[in-house]
């Protein structure tokens, strides 16, 4: 188990530390409990890891700035002025007035200022979020709520939690890819080969549809066969009489 375990789970995913750090009830604190059980306290290692991660994750977010600093939350000021602008009860003076407020408030949640920390630092240096542990917690739902606050690592949180985690075993894909791409059929697209995969996995997903319910129309049949037995005819006949009439 513990062999299995180091094999898939040695070297955690970049995707998965992402996810850790973007949760605001866990960040790099719980990340680095986590790392403590998978590596066995190893500080080293520990270390060496979440640096990896937060840089990482450092990196994209600059990349994710210097994409949308320009055209999302540029076209949102855009927006808010036009929407601005179709008011009818505010007066020009009052429209520049509101357009101005609303636009520092946008400058001032921007990620970056002069002398000033990056949305992400500011987001790490915000204490961890206690939530009830009976209660749900909707991350996504977070997010849209302070992407006010965090307008462009709202939307790098949004893209990266949008990835599903896949729970298929390893070792099932492999042998499945084995089967379909033999020596003989080495020369399939990989389009070909997932379309074949597919195929197989639905034709069993529908074969197993079938047989729950044939199982389920025989066992209503037998329930109807049981409550259509004539009256005097016994439903079970005592143990006496079936030894009689063996005899």
């Amino acid at each position: 188990m513990r062999q299995k375990f180091d094999k898939y789970w040695g070297d955690i995913p970049l995707i998965f530390g992402m996810a850790i750090i973007l949760d605001p009830r866990f960040k790099i604190e719980e990340l680095n409990v986590f790392l403590e059980i998978i590596y066995n306290d190893e500080v080293e290692k520990i270390q060496k890891t979440i640096q990896s991660f937060q840089n990482s994750t450092t990196q994209l977010f600059d990349y994710y700035r210097n994409a949308y600093k320009n055209s999302e939350i540029g076209a949102q000021t855009q927006y808010t002025r036009s929407s601005l602008s179709s008011t009818s009860f505010l007066g020009d003076q009052e429209e520049q007035n509101a357009y101005h407020m609303v636009k520092r408030r946008r400058e001032q949640a921007s990620s970056v200022t002069s002398g000033g920390l990056s949305e992400f630092q500011r987001y790490l240096n915000q204490p961890l979020l206690e939530i009830d542990e009976e209660g749900s917690f909707d991350l996504l739902g977070w997010w849209k709520t302070n992407q006010s606050k965090y307008p462009i690592l709202s939307i790098m949180a949004r893209e990266i939690l949008l990835v599903p985690v896949s729970t298929v075993a390893s070792e099932a894909s492999f042998s499945a890819g084995g089967r379909v791409v033999s020596d003989k059929r080495c020369g399939l697209s990989p389009e070909t080969v997932e379309a074949l995969v597919c195929l197989k996995d639905w034709n069993l997903a529908d074969t197993r549809r079938q047989e729950a319910e044939q199982e389920a129309k025989l066992a209503e049949a037998f329930e109807r066969l049981k409550l259509e037995r004539p009256e005097w005819m016994p439903r079970n006949p005592p143990h006496d009489q079936q030894s009689t009439t063996s005899r």
